[in-house]
């Protein structure tokens, strides 16, 4: 019997052992996703109360592992885990893959978990490992469920691709999964829609005016796609030109655009509206002979007054072919803005390097004009930066007369936003101009 009682305690022992190692990952000793996935599984017959699944990847993990080692790495990968149990009580944080953790959160409502995940973002990347001080900046991808009977696979995947789109974006830190994010076949599917939408006429240009800052009156205004599917309704432009940008589709959807909105120019001006019309151009689209051959041949002899306004992040991948490009539209007569310019890290060295008509402040730096001194001075100093670069400046996103008025005070030469109008098919458009043209009667009497 004794004999019996020690072989049970070893394959007792045993299977405790590979269960173990099935539930962790070897190199950090962590949970790992099946880990996290059977507890997901667990939290299914919960309660009503909601569920969240967070992907942290640490930035530039494989150039850190270069530096420091894998045992350093692994360490740091550990002291994060640790750091996320201690910020989030009740949590379960396991190893995903490579530089990759997730984390599971359950609190009572959407509300309660979206502040806490939010609080996640500003955790302090600085850590000690072994007397070495290391910098791990994150990633965080996030996905929701409220209520049992969710999918547990699904959740880890959505939180997952969340997490690869903020890589995308490259200057967000934190992404929610939403509709923005399809799986591969809907966007296949979507894009087939879109070709189709293009020929029978379900895509349409809105105008958003740009006025200046000094007194109102109109002298720009930008494209922005609307796309109204027979099926499904509006579709946000985010979705579809993000799917259009992945699955290649982006230079036909963009060619239209030019197209049309060189189309809508000559109604303008044959309305005795003379307005510059921008045009967003995706950085994908920067170094493709093929479009820069399209544009030349199209704006030839064309009614002009385009502009195309262009990310900074654009130039990042090619610095080389988007220089050459925007050359070759610049000396074509097309006018070249540098839109977003204030979110995460705009460059001074990009500002020398792109040769430039326009630059736009984006809306958080544009808003800030009128909060404080630091504010103020840092608008300024942009302002006057780029006026000696030669470049007008856009302040986008401005709804208060505050607002504006600060840019106004500041050199600001144009100002655009739901203040000013929002975006506007053409026919509102022109219906918009002649009303601001017409004399106000009441105010003369």
């Amino acid at each position: 019997s004794e004999l019996r009682r020690r072989a049970a305690a070893i394959v007792q022992e045993r299977e405790a052992g590979l269960l173990h190692l099935a539930m962790h990952e070897p190199e950090t000793e962590l949970p790992n996703r099946r880990a996290l996935l059977s507890e997901l599984t667990r939290m299914r017959q919960g309660d009503s109360s909601a569920v969240a699944v967070i992907v942290f990847g640490v930035d530039r993990y494989a150039a850190m592992r270069a530096a420091i080692g894998y045992g350093l790495s692994n360490e740091v990968v550990r002291e994060i885990a640790a750091r996320l149990l201690r910020t989030c009580r009740e949590s379960r944080v396991a190893h995903l893959s490579t530089g990759v953790l997730g984390l599971v959160l359950r609190r009572p409502d959407l509300a309660a978990l979206q502040a806490e995940v939010e609080a996640l973002e500003a955790l302090n990347p600085a850590y000690r490992v072994q007397g070495f001080a290391v910098d791990a900046f994150l990633r965080l991808g996030v996905a929701y469920a409220e209520g049992p009977g969710f999918d547990a696979e699904a959740l880890v995947e959505q939180a997952t691709t969340a997490l690869d789109e903020c890589r995308r974006l490259d200057r967000r830190r934190l992404v929610f999964d939403s509709a923005a994010f399809p799986d591969p076949d809907l966007n296949l599917s979507l894009m087939s829609d879109l070709r189709q939408g293009l020929e029978r006429g379900e895509l349409s240009l809105h105008y958003q005016p740009k006025a200046r800052a000094e007194d109102g009156c109109i002298v720009g205004a930008e494209a922005l796609l609307r796309w109204r599917h027979p099926d499904r309704g509006p579709i946000r432009p985010d979705v579809f030109i993000s799917a259009a940008e992945e699955t290649g589709a982006i230079r036909e959807l963009t060619e239209w655009t030019i197209r049309r909105a060189l189309g809508d120019v000559e109604q303008l001006q044959w309305a005795g509206r003379r307005l510059l019309v921008s045009v967003n151009i995706s950085g994908r689209l920067l170094g493709d002979q093929a479009f820069r051959d399209f544009v030349l041949a199209t704006i030839e002899g064309g009614p002009g007054d385009l502009c195309f306004e262009i990310t900074e992040t654009a130039v990042i991948e090619n610095p080389a072919a988007a220089v050459e490009a925007i050359a070759a539209f610049r000396k074509a007569g097309v006018k070249i803005s540098i839109d977003d310019y204030g979110v995460g890290l705009s460059s001074l060295s990009y500002l020398k390097l792109l040769e430039a008509d326009e630059l736009k402040l984006d809306r958080s730096l544009a808003a800030s004009a009128h909060q404080g001194r630091r504010d103020r001075l840092i608008v300024r100093s942009t302002i006057e930066l780029a006026h000696g670069l030669g470049m007008s400046v856009v302040g986008e996103g401005v709804e208060t007369p505050e607002a504006q008025a600060a840019l106004a005070e500041l050199g600001c030469d144009l100002v655009q936003g739901y203040l000013i109008a929002r975006p506007l098919p053409l026919a509102d458009l022109l219906d918009f101009l002649d009303a601001q043209a017409k004399p106000d009667v009441t105010a003369a009497a």
